[in-house]
């Protein structure tokens, strides 16, 4: 009886092990790895979304890094993470500050780097959970498999700019009416602010401390050297071909 009962808390142990090293490690390797060649079709930001209200609308298209404008990426490196091109996924500076300055249980959205944004929106779905070493693991993984480029190029595609909009084409269709390859300077400004505000974007009264964001964005742009940038994300993913999945 004995020998039984512990022959099935073993062969338990042993499948639940399986389990967990098939979900968090073969799982996110093999999807990870494939996003080298094929664009996510969908996130776990929107799988939530749909999950909490079946009746919310998506609003998604996959636009290649050749069919954005050449502000985007700019505006978004200048609002989110200017070392992004450098660092290792990790914004690890700030992530001290708040560990030392907020309490455990209060988001830590501000020390997201774009990696690790990146990760989260992609596997995770959402930003008041302190996914710990999870999201760390996730990072990792993206920063190992995929170049700077894809990475941001995916990113673009898959941030939330409002509630149920996702990337940067639905964003400029929402906002501007236009595609993200017309998108201005300071239109490109204008979406990267939406990302870092702390409420939706009110697009007919936006307050004043959303436009003296969105200022700060734009001088921050001017303030990178954009040539600079250009060549090197176009150096970074010049040989890559990725598959749309829609």
């Amino acid at each position: 009886m004995k020998s039984g009962l512990v022959s099935n808390v073993q062969a338990w142990i042993i499948n639940l092990a399986s389990l967990l090293v098939f979900l968090f490690f073969i799982t996110p390797v093999t999807l990870i790895h494939s996003m080298n060649w094929l664009n996510p079709p969908l996130t776990s930001f929107m799988l939530s979304q749909k999950a909490s209200n079946p009746q919310s609308s998506v609003q998604y298209e996959w636009k290649s890094w050749d069919e954005m404008s050449v502000s985007t990426p700019l505006a978004i490196i200048a609002a989110k993470d200017q070392h992004f091109s450098t660092r290792p996924g990790f914004d690890v500076n700030q992530l001290k500050h708040v560990l030392r300055t907020q309490p455990l249980d209060s988001s830590i959205h501000e020390t997201s780097a774009i990696s690790q944004q990146t990760a989260k929106n992609l596997f995770l779905w959402s930003d008041q959970i302190a996914w710990g070493g999870l999201e760390s693991w996730l990072t990792f993984l993206l920063e190992s498999s995929l170049d700077k480029q894809r990475i941001l190029e995916i990113y673009l595609n898959i941030a939330e700019f409002s509630p149920g909009v996702y990337g940067i084409e639905a964003a400029s269709q929402k906002f501007f009416y236009k595609p993200a390859s017309k998108l201005s300077e300071n239109e490109s400004a204008l979406l990267a602010t939406i990302l870092l505000a702390p409420r939706p974007y009110n697009s007919t009264t936006p307050s004043a401390l959303f436009e003296q964001r969105q200022r700060w964005v734009m001088n921050e742009m001017k303030a990178l050297d954009q040539v600079a940038f250009i060549h090197e994300f176009a150096e970074d993913g010049k040989n890559s071909t990725y598959v749309n999945l829609f």
